[in-house]
C-alpha cells in the first residue's frame, strides 16, 4: 500500500465519497461514476452537435466558475462478459418439479432477453489541487480532516449538480470500499467492480507486483493465484485532421473480447491563459517552420502550424481551454493474449487517427496513469 495516500471521506448531499491525497504530486482525487446517452450513435448530426456543445459548457463552466476542480478524467473501462450467462442461471436454477407449460413459458421469455456481450463503464475522475487556501480554509472546521471533508465535498456537489446540464446521468459517488474496488478490479479484473465485501485502503493494492519485463507489469490479487498482465500505451496524437463526432468509435465501441480502459486526463484552463498559451505554440510552430527560398515546405510542419492557429482562433471565439492527456490500457490473463490484444487495439487506434505509443520499459510509471487515484496531465 503506498504509504503516502491519504484517503478522506468526503461529504455531499448525495452521499460520502473517497478523497485520495497525493502529497507528492499535490492532487486531491475523487471518482463518481456516471451514464451517457446510450443511443447517442442513433441520433442525428444536430442532436450530437447539441450534446457536444452541453459538455463543452460544463468544462468551461468548471473552468471559468473559480472553482477548485482542474482535472476532469474520463475513464472507460470495458469488459467482455459471457453472452449465455443468462441462460446458464436460468438451467442450474431450473426446478425440475415445474410444469411444463411453466417450462416453456420460461424458455421463450430467456429467448427474448437482449444480453449484451459487454460491460461497459463509465466513471469521471475529478482533480483538485492542494493549495494553502484550501487548507487554510479547511482549518476553520475541529480538525484538519473534518475540514478537507466538507471543503473538498462542496466542490465535488457543485460538479455533480451541473451533470444534468451536460446530459450526464449520475450514477453513485465512489465511496472507500467502491473506489477500493474499483482500484482492485483495474488490476484484478476477474474481480466485479460492484463486489465491495472487504475493499478498503488496505486491501484494494496487488499482494505482488513485478514490473522486471520491459512490455508488460504483472500483479497477483490477494485472492488469486494467477498473475493479469497489463500493458498500457501513450496516445501520443490526437487527430490533427478534421474527424467526425464518432472517431473514437473503433476503439470504444468496436473492440470486442479485450479488457480495455480508455482515460482521457483533460486540465481545465481559464480562456486567457488558454489562449496565451495557444499564442505561444503558433509561435513556436512558427519558428520551427524552415522557410529558406528553395526549400520544400515540410507537409507536417504546416499542418502542425495550421492546428496551432485553429485552436487559438478557436479559443478566441470562446472554446474551452483543454489540455488532453490519453491512455490506453489492456490486460489479460497471459502474456501471449496480451500481444494479441496489443495488436487489436493499435489497429482500433489507427482507425480512430490516434497514434500510441507503448509505454515499454516503463510499464511501473504507465499503470497508475489510468487510475483513479491520478489523473497523470
Amino acid at each position: 500500500m503506498p504509504a503516502s495516500l491519504e484517503w478522506i471521506t468526503g461529504k455531499t448531499a448525495y452521499g460520502d465519497i473517497a478523497v485520495l491525497l497525493q502529497p507528492t504530486e499535490g492532487m486531491f482525487v475523487a471518482c463518481i461514476e456516471v451514464e451517457a446517452a446510450k443511443n447517442f450513435g442513433g441520433l442525428d448530426g444536430a442532436d450530437k452537435e447539441a450534446l457536444i456543445g452541453a459538455y463543452e459548457y460544463l468544462l468551461k463552466e468548471t473552468a471559468e466558475s473559480g472553482g477548485r476542480i482542474q482535472y476532469v478524467q474520463w475513464l472507460a473501462r470495458l469488459l467482455p462478459t459471457d453472452p449465455n450467462a443468462h441462460a446458464h442461471d436460468a438451467a442450474t436454477r431450473r426446478d425440475p418439479a415445474a410444469p411444463a407449460w411453466l417450462s416453456d413459458s420460461y424458455d421463450q421469455l430467456v429467448d427474448m432477453v437482449s444480453v449484451y456481450a459487454e460491460d461497459r463503464r463509465l466513471f469521471l475522475v475529478l482533480g483538485i489541487p492542494y493549495t494553502q487556501e484550501l487548507s487554510a480554509e479547511a482549518l476553520n472546521y475541529q480538525t484538519l480532516h473534518d475540514g478537507y471533508a466538507e471543503v473538498l465535498g462542496r466542490e465535488i456537489e457543485q460538479f455533480v449538480r451541473s451533470l444534468s446540464g451536460a446530459q450526464l446521468r449520475w450514477v453513485r459517488n465512489l465511496d472507500e470500499p467502491a473506489l477500493a474496488s474499483l482500484i482492485h478490479h483495474s488490476y484484478a479484473p476477474d474481480h466485479w467492480i460492484n463486489d465491495v465485501r472487504g475493499m478498503d485502503r488496505a486491501s484494494c493494492w496487488p499482494a505482488e507486483m513485478d514490473a522486471r519485463e520491459p512490455t508488460r507489469m504483472a500483479a497477483r490479487s490477494w485472492e488469486g493465484a494467477d498473475p493479469w498482465f497489463t500493458s498500457t500505451a501513450w496516445i501520443k496524437q490526437f487527430p490533427v485532421l478534421p474527424v467526425g463526432i464518432n472517431f473514437l468509435a473503433p476503439l470504444l465501441l468496436y473492440v470486442s473480447d479485450v479488457i480495455l480502459t480508455v482515460g482521457v486526463t483533460m486540465r481545465l484552463l481559464p480562456g486567457d491563459q488558454a489562449l496565451a498559451d495557444a499564442m505561444a505554440d503558433v509561435t513556436n510552430e512558427a519558428g520551427h517552420a524552415d522557410t529558406s527560398p528553395g526549400k520544400i515546405a515540410d507537409p507536417r510542419e504546416e499542418r502542425e502550424l495550421g492546428a496551432s492557429a485553429s485552436t487559438m482562433h478557436d479559443l478566441a471565439n470562446g472554446a474551452v481551454g483543454v489540455r488532453l492527456t490519453g491512455w490506453v490500457t489492456v490486460t489479460a490473463p497471459d502474456p501471449d493474449l496480451l500481444v494479441q490484444h496489443r495488436n487489436t487495439v493499435r489497429a482500433a487506434a489507427v482507425k480512430s487517427q490516434l497514434a500510441l505509443e507503448w509505454c515499454d520499459s516503463e510499464q511501473y510509471r504507465a499503470s497508475p496513469t489510468h487510475c483513479p487515484w491520478s489523473p497523470d496531465c
